[in-house]
């Protein structure tokens, strides 16, 4: 990973607990890990140019299906479009 890769892994991270945070757990003391599972995948749709669209149904899917919260689209699309407008970012 080169170093604009792991800011963007590292800023993503900061991302989804700090802005995302679905389950509201971000000011608890074991909440730092909670979204590491979902990181990987959402940092290579990034990486990989995937649309503010495709990415924020795949956090909004997270929600839904793993964690059982109600549909945010328009929160998953506000995290979608910072971590794409990052990324593009740090590309120019």
């Amino acid at each position: 990973m080169n170093q604009n890769e792991q800011k963007l892994f590292n800023f993503i991270d900061l991302l989804l607990i700090n802005d995302w945070d679905p389950l509201n757990v971000k000011d608890q003391y074991y909440s730092r890990d909670e979204y590491k599972f979902y990181l990987p995948v959402l940092f290579r749709m990034v990486l990989n140019g995937s649309s503010v669209e495709k990415i924020a149904n795949y956090l909004n899917n997270i929600q839904i299906c793993y964690m059982n919260e109600p549909s945010n689209i328009k929160k998953c699309t506000e995290i979608a479009q910072k971590a794409v407008d990052f990324n593009q970012n740090s590309i120019d």
